[in-house]
């Protein structure tokens, strides 16, 4: 018997935050749609998943309207540091994939994982796209 493509695409969701929370000095991870609202996560606890989502989709949207602007490009990632984590946004298909650091992580060797997760989620194939409005919702 073959999962439904909805459940398929969660699973498929999860295991790659998973992979992606396996890295070191990695807290947790997003993922969000273009509004804000959470997808999946794998958070520990104490990081809020909702205010997470939100903050990919702020952080997300306002650099890529920044690089649309000045005519420099796509998106590739934006990283937030604060005194207590370290935020990473990549852009997806369905939104934004948002990773959690530890507040004195290498970025260096974070980046190409976080890169190759957004890939990996980018082939996913998504059951809500071209789905008439709230179709497929989780």
């Amino acid at each position: 018997m073959t999962e439904r493509p909805e459940r398929q695409w969660a699973i498929d969701l999860q295991r790659t935050l998973d992979a992606l929370v396996a890295a070191d000095d990695v807290l947790g991870g997003v993922v969000a749609t273009e509004d804000g609202l959470v997808l999946a996560t794998r958070l520990p606890v104490g990081l809020d998943g909702e205010a997470l989502a939100a903050a990919a989709a702020a952080a997300g949207s306002f650099a890529e309207r920044a690089l649309a602007g000045a005519n420099w490009g796509d998106l590739e990632i934006v990283a937030l540091e604060a005194t207590k984590l370290k935020l990473i946004v990549c852009p997806l298909s369905v939104g934004y994939l948002l990773t959690v650091a530890e507040p004195d992580a290498d970025l260096r060797p974070l980046v190409p994982q976080i890169a190759g997760a957004a890939r990996d989620l980018n082939r996913t194939s998504t059951p809500f796209v071209g789905a008439p409005e709230g179709a497929g919702a989780l």
